[in-house]
């Protein structure tokens, strides 16, 4: 059996917010292409944004089941719209969106740091999430009658009120993640990095 040979090193490129690697493959009838590589960013890219939309309806579905008041005349609907509210301007979304540049660099690293599988993208979505989440919540705008606080404070604030969904959020992001998108890699695909 002869040794199959790339055509030149793999190099580096920027696909969406990921950083991943790049080499031509050689394909059973012996030309050399990149598709099999470029199908590995896609779907780590759809993988991210599937668990970007998981983990904020995860949010909106926390928010509105925990705000309800028994007896109380509001509807669903209202109660729903207050949460994506909350989702859009209390900090979440941006704390989603700004978790790509972190997350581009644990896609990354995670062949320097050895293969843990589902514990490495459940514990890194939890912690990332946290972080983010309740640091976004702490610079989000407040309304005149709150008092102002530090970023400690408002980080400390919203750990209490916000810290087990955050949590529980964060563990379905990097849950769904996981099983988009790197699953079929921890068994040694060609897609790795």
């Amino acid at each position: 059996m002869t040794e199959v040979r790339t055509a030149r090193p793999p190099y580096f490129r920027f696909f969406g917010s990921f950083l991943v690697a790049s080499a031509p493959t050689v394909c059973f009838d012996g030309s050399v292409t990149s598709t099999s590589i470029s199908m590995g960013k896609a779907h780590r890219l759809v993988g991210y944004i599937v668990a970007l939309l998981l983990a904020s309806l995860f949010y909106v579905t926390w928010f509105t089941v925990a705000n309800r008041t028994p007896g109380s005349d509001v509807t669903i609907l209202f109660r729903i719209g207050i949460a994506v509210f909350f989702w859009a301007f209390g900090g979440i979304a941006a704390a989603l969106v700004l978790m790509a540049i972190p997350w581009a660099f644990a896609v990354v690293w995670i062949k320097r740091i050895g293969q843990f599988g589902s514990v490495y993208w459940l514990l890194l979505g939890a912690a990332l999430t946290v972080l983010f989440g309740c640091g976004a919540s702490s610079l989000a705008p407040k309304p005149d009658f709150i008092e102002d606080q530090t970023f400690s404070q408002g980080f400390v604030i919203a750990l209490q009120r916000q810290g087990i969904c955050l949590l529980l959020m964060g563990l379905l992001f990097g849950l769904t993640y996981w099983y988009l998108s790197e699953r079929g890699r921890a068994a040694g695909s060609v897609q790795d990095l």
